[in-house]
Protein backbone atom coordinates (compact mmCIF):
# COMPACT_ATOMS: atom_id res chain seq x y z
CA UNK A 1 0.00 0.00 0.00
CA UNK A 2 1.31 3.23 -0.59
CA UNK A 3 1.69 5.94 2.00
CA UNK A 4 -1.32 8.77 2.23
CA UNK A 5 -0.83 12.14 3.23
CA UNK A 6 -1.36 12.89 7.13
CA UNK A 7 -1.45 9.45 8.42
CA UNK A 8 1.47 7.97 10.24
CA UNK A 9 2.82 4.74 9.64
CA UNK A 10 0.65 3.15 12.42
CA UNK A 11 -2.45 4.06 10.57
CA UNK A 12 -1.24 2.67 7.60
CA UNK A 13 -0.02 -0.35 8.64
CA UNK A 14 -3.89 -0.72 10.24
CA UNK A 15 -5.24 0.01 6.86
CA UNK A 16 -3.22 -2.56 5.65
CA UNK A 17 -4.69 -5.07 8.43
CA UNK A 18 -7.99 -4.14 7.11
CA UNK A 19 -7.94 -4.31 3.72
CA UNK A 20 -6.38 -7.54 4.09
CA UNK A 21 -8.81 -9.10 6.34
CA UNK A 22 -11.83 -7.84 4.25
CA UNK A 23 -9.79 -9.57 1.35
CA UNK A 24 -10.06 -12.56 2.65
CA UNK A 25 -5.88 -13.34 3.08
CA UNK A 26 -4.11 -13.07 6.75
CA UNK A 27 -2.20 -9.80 7.13
CA UNK A 28 1.14 -9.50 7.84
CA UNK A 29 2.11 -8.58 11.47
CA UNK A 30 3.39 -5.23 11.90
CA UNK A 31 5.44 -4.62 15.13
CA UNK A 32 4.61 -0.68 16.41
CA UNK A 33 1.66 0.48 18.95
CA UNK A 34 -0.60 3.14 17.32
CA UNK A 35 0.36 5.90 19.50
CA UNK A 36 -0.92 8.87 17.91
CA UNK A 37 -4.93 7.18 17.73
CA UNK A 38 -7.15 7.09 21.09
CA UNK A 39 -9.59 4.68 19.65
CA UNK A 40 -8.97 1.84 17.27
CA UNK A 41 -11.60 0.00 14.80
CA UNK A 42 -12.49 -3.85 15.19
CA UNK A 43 -11.60 -5.78 12.23
CA UNK A 44 -14.83 -8.26 13.27
CA UNK A 45 -17.45 -6.29 14.54
CA UNK A 46 -16.18 -2.98 12.77
CA UNK A 47 -16.81 -0.72 15.85
CA UNK A 48 -14.74 2.00 17.10
CA UNK A 49 -13.54 1.25 20.49
CA UNK A 50 -11.01 2.97 23.12
CA UNK A 51 -7.52 1.12 23.33
CA UNK A 52 -8.00 -0.51 25.97
CA UNK A 53 -10.30 -2.91 24.29
CA UNK A 54 -7.70 -4.41 22.15
CA UNK A 55 -5.04 -6.79 23.36
CA UNK A 56 -1.80 -5.92 22.98
CA UNK A 57 0.63 -8.68 21.20
CA UNK A 58 4.12 -9.31 20.42
CA UNK A 59 7.39 -11.26 21.34
CA UNK A 60 10.11 -10.41 23.61
CA UNK A 61 12.64 -11.05 21.03
CA UNK A 62 10.95 -7.81 19.14
CA UNK A 63 11.39 -4.28 20.41
CA UNK A 64 7.78 -3.51 19.20
CA UNK A 65 4.75 -4.20 20.11
CA UNK A 66 1.38 -4.22 18.56
CA UNK A 67 -2.40 -4.12 19.01
CA UNK A 68 -4.73 -7.30 17.79
CA UNK A 69 -7.22 -6.24 15.18
CA UNK A 70 -9.77 -8.29 17.00
CA UNK A 71 -10.79 -6.48 20.03
CA UNK A 72 -11.14 -8.48 23.21
CA UNK A 73 -15.07 -9.03 23.11
CA UNK A 74 -14.72 -10.54 19.32
CA UNK A 75 -11.48 -12.71 20.67
CA UNK A 76 -13.30 -14.02 23.57
CA UNK A 77 -16.55 -14.40 22.14
CA UNK A 78 -14.44 -16.54 18.68
CA UNK A 79 -12.09 -18.54 21.61
CA UNK A 80 -15.72 -19.78 23.20
CA UNK A 81 -17.43 -20.72 19.88
CA UNK A 82 -14.44 -22.99 18.79
CA UNK A 83 -13.85 -24.54 22.50
CA UNK A 84 -17.77 -25.15 22.12
CA UNK A 85 -17.42 -27.02 18.91
CA UNK A 86 -14.15 -29.11 19.83
CA UNK A 87 -14.79 -29.78 23.73
CA UNK A 88 -16.96 -32.92 22.81
CA UNK A 89 -14.15 -34.36 20.95
CA UNK A 90 -12.62 -37.09 22.32
CA UNK A 91 -9.47 -36.58 20.38
CA UNK A 92 -9.08 -32.87 22.25
CA UNK A 93 -9.81 -34.50 25.48
CA UNK A 94 -7.35 -36.97 25.31
CA UNK A 95 -4.42 -34.64 24.12
CA UNK A 96 -5.64 -32.13 26.95
CA UNK A 97 -5.70 -34.59 29.54
CA UNK A 98 -2.00 -35.91 28.17
CA UNK A 99 -1.06 -32.12 27.99
CA UNK A 100 -1.71 -31.51 31.88
CA UNK A 101 -0.72 -34.49 33.39
CA UNK A 102 2.64 -33.81 31.63
CA UNK A 103 3.31 -30.39 32.64
CA UNK A 104 1.91 -31.15 36.57
CA UNK A 105 4.99 -34.37 36.39
CA UNK A 106 7.19 -31.79 35.04
CA UNK A 107 6.51 -29.10 37.56
CA UNK A 108 5.24 -30.90 40.63
CA UNK A 109 7.36 -28.78 43.39
CA UNK A 110 6.51 -25.34 41.56
CA UNK A 111 2.94 -25.92 41.56
CA UNK A 112 2.82 -27.64 45.28
CA UNK A 113 4.90 -24.44 46.36
CA UNK A 114 2.16 -22.29 44.47
CA UNK A 115 -0.44 -24.01 45.96
CA UNK A 116 0.43 -23.20 49.79
CA UNK A 117 0.52 -19.75 49.33
CA UNK A 118 -2.29 -17.14 50.94
CA UNK A 119 -2.41 -16.06 47.24
CA UNK A 120 -3.36 -18.43 45.75
CA UNK A 121 -5.44 -20.36 48.54
CA UNK A 122 -7.75 -16.52 48.41
CA UNK A 123 -8.17 -16.98 44.55
CA UNK A 124 -9.32 -20.69 45.19
CA UNK A 125 -11.92 -20.19 47.57
CA UNK A 126 -13.43 -17.17 45.74
CA UNK A 127 -13.02 -18.81 42.79
CA UNK A 128 -15.00 -21.99 44.48
CA UNK A 129 -17.34 -19.53 45.90
CA UNK A 130 -17.95 -18.05 42.66
CA UNK A 131 -19.00 -21.46 41.36
CA UNK A 132 -21.18 -22.49 43.93
CA UNK A 133 -22.87 -19.43 43.59
CA UNK A 134 -23.65 -19.87 39.58
CA UNK A 135 -24.50 -23.91 39.90
CA UNK A 136 -25.77 -23.65 43.32
CA UNK A 137 -29.36 -25.43 42.60
CA UNK A 138 -27.44 -28.36 40.19
CA UNK A 139 -24.60 -28.53 43.46
CA UNK A 140 -27.08 -29.45 46.23
CA UNK A 141 -29.31 -31.67 43.82
CA UNK A 142 -26.39 -33.65 42.95
CA UNK A 143 -24.95 -33.97 46.71
CA UNK A 144 -28.64 -34.95 47.66
CA UNK A 145 -29.40 -37.79 44.99
CA UNK A 146 -25.82 -38.59 46.22
CA UNK A 147 -26.64 -39.33 50.23
CA UNK A 148 -29.39 -41.37 48.74
CA UNK A 149 -27.33 -43.46 47.66
CA UNK A 150 -26.60 -46.77 50.14
CA UNK A 151 -23.04 -46.96 48.83
CA UNK A 152 -22.26 -43.33 49.80
CA UNK A 153 -24.37 -44.05 53.39
CA UNK A 154 -22.36 -47.19 54.34
CA UNK A 155 -18.95 -45.37 53.32
CA UNK A 156 -20.30 -42.23 55.15
CA UNK A 157 -21.12 -44.62 58.60
CA UNK A 158 -17.69 -46.35 58.14
CA UNK A 159 -15.89 -43.08 57.79
CA UNK A 160 -17.94 -42.09 61.05
CA UNK A 161 -17.16 -45.03 63.12
CA UNK A 162 -13.12 -44.89 62.45
CA UNK A 163 -12.47 -41.60 63.09
CA UNK A 164 -15.22 -40.32 65.45
CA UNK A 165 -12.50 -38.62 68.16
CA UNK A 166 -11.40 -36.47 65.24
CA UNK A 167 -15.01 -35.13 64.27
CA UNK A 168 -15.94 -34.79 67.76
CA UNK A 169 -13.35 -32.31 68.43
CA UNK A 170 -13.99 -30.46 65.17
CA UNK A 171 -17.70 -30.20 65.65
CA UNK A 172 -16.76 -28.69 69.35
CA UNK A 173 -14.48 -26.59 67.29
CA UNK A 174 -17.10 -25.42 64.84
CA UNK A 175 -19.93 -24.75 67.50
CA UNK A 176 -17.52 -22.73 69.52
CA UNK A 177 -16.43 -20.49 66.53
CA UNK A 178 -20.47 -20.47 65.63
CA UNK A 179 -21.29 -19.22 68.79
CA UNK A 180 -18.37 -16.66 69.50
CA UNK A 181 -19.03 -15.46 65.86
CA UNK A 182 -23.13 -14.63 67.33
CA UNK A 183 -21.97 -13.70 70.36
CA UNK A 184 -19.05 -11.10 69.17
CA UNK A 185 -21.73 -9.65 66.67
CA UNK A 186 -24.81 -9.64 69.32
CA UNK A 187 -27.10 -11.05 66.64
CA UNK A 188 -31.08 -11.57 67.29
CA UNK A 189 -30.24 -15.03 67.85
CA UNK A 190 -28.12 -14.87 70.43
CA UNK A 191 -29.70 -12.03 72.32
CA UNK A 192 -32.89 -13.76 72.21
CA UNK A 193 -31.57 -17.40 73.42
CA UNK A 194 -29.42 -15.31 76.10
CA UNK A 195 -32.62 -13.73 77.28
CA UNK A 196 -34.85 -17.16 77.31
CA UNK A 197 -31.98 -18.60 79.41
CA UNK A 198 -32.05 -15.82 81.76
CA UNK A 199 -35.56 -16.53 82.13
CA UNK A 200 -36.62 -12.65 81.08
CA UNK A 201 -38.77 -13.41 78.29
CA UNK A 202 -40.13 -16.09 75.98
CA UNK A 203 -40.10 -17.20 72.41
CA UNK A 204 -43.93 -15.92 72.01
CA UNK A 205 -42.73 -12.29 73.86
CA UNK A 206 -39.89 -11.74 71.91
CA UNK A 207 -42.04 -12.05 68.89
CA UNK A 208 -44.71 -9.72 69.76
CA UNK A 209 -41.93 -7.28 71.60
CA UNK A 210 -38.61 -7.04 69.65
CA UNK A 211 -37.98 -3.76 71.26
CA UNK A 212 -37.09 -6.08 74.17
CA UNK A 213 -34.12 -7.83 71.92
CA UNK A 214 -32.89 -4.23 71.51
CA UNK A 215 -32.98 -3.21 74.86
CA UNK A 216 -30.79 -5.88 75.58
CA UNK A 217 -28.23 -5.12 73.17
CA UNK A 218 -28.26 -2.11 74.19
CA UNK A 219 -27.34 -2.79 77.67
CA UNK A 220 -24.85 -5.47 76.48
CA UNK A 221 -23.24 -3.03 74.48
CA UNK A 222 -22.90 0.02 77.18
CA UNK A 223 -21.59 -3.29 79.58
CA UNK A 224 -18.70 -3.99 77.25
CA UNK A 225 -17.49 -0.53 76.57
CA UNK A 226 -17.35 0.52 80.16
CA UNK A 227 -14.95 -2.95 80.46
CA UNK A 228 -12.71 -1.94 77.60
CA UNK A 229 -12.40 2.00 79.13
CA UNK A 230 -11.22 0.63 82.29
CA UNK A 231 -8.77 -1.82 80.97
CA UNK A 232 -7.87 0.78 79.08
CA UNK A 233 -7.39 3.37 81.99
Amino acid sequence: MHSVLGQCGSCIRLGHVKWTRKKGTKPRVYRGVHNCLDVLPCSKCHKNKPKGEFRIRGDKKMKHDYYNPDCKTCEKERANNYYASIKDNPVFKRKNIERVRAYGEKHISEIKIRKNTPEYKKKKAEWEMGRYKRKKDEINAKQREKRKNPKHKKMVRAYRCKNKDKIYKQEVITKKRYAHKHRDNLTDKYISRLLISQDIATKETLKQHPEIIEAKRLQIQIIRETKTSKNGN
